[in-house]
């Protein structure tokens, strides 16, 4: 099997429990697959604002926060930008025309791109599904 990005939304739903059906599947897709994840620093930080963010439901501390993303992300292998990474993006935006905030979207296809994995494992498939370059397995 090829490397499979775990998506911020995946890493969300796996730690927080709100909605249990999200929470089940996106527990038992990261521990069936956990030889194949790769994770990006884009993703650990939108986790982070996001399960700490005080309009969040069921709002971790930092502390917690922390505690929970790094028992996922450590077991996963981790892709940062390289020195390809930035004409990667502006290449993308310019060629999907990327605005406001699918600006995310696009920088973290072009992290994934440069470190040569192509699929992404995601609740957000409209979110992806512009970028010819990868595949999308929606859970």
């Amino acid at each position: 099997m090829k490397d499979i990005l775990v998506d911020t939304d995946l890493l969300v739903y796996a730690i927080n429990d709100s909605n249990e059906l999200y929470n089940k599947k996106s527990r038992d897709f990261i521990n069936d697959n956990v030889e194949y994840l790769v994770i990006s620093d884009q993703n650990i930080n939108e986790a982070l604002r996001i399960l700490t963010h005080p309009v969040f439901k069921k709002r971790l501390t930092v502390t917690k926060a922390l505690n929970a993303v790094k028992k996922i992300t450590d077991e996963c292998t981790q892709i940062v930008p390289n020195i390809s990474t930035r004409d990667t993006f502006y290449k993308l935006v310019k060629k999907y025309c990327i605005d406001s905030n699918r600006i995310y979207d696009a920088y973290l296809v072009a992290t994934m791109l440069t470190n040569g994995v192509h699929l992404i494992a995601t609740f957000d498939k409209k979110g992806f599904s512009c970028f010819d370059e990868v595949q999308i397995m929606e859970l």
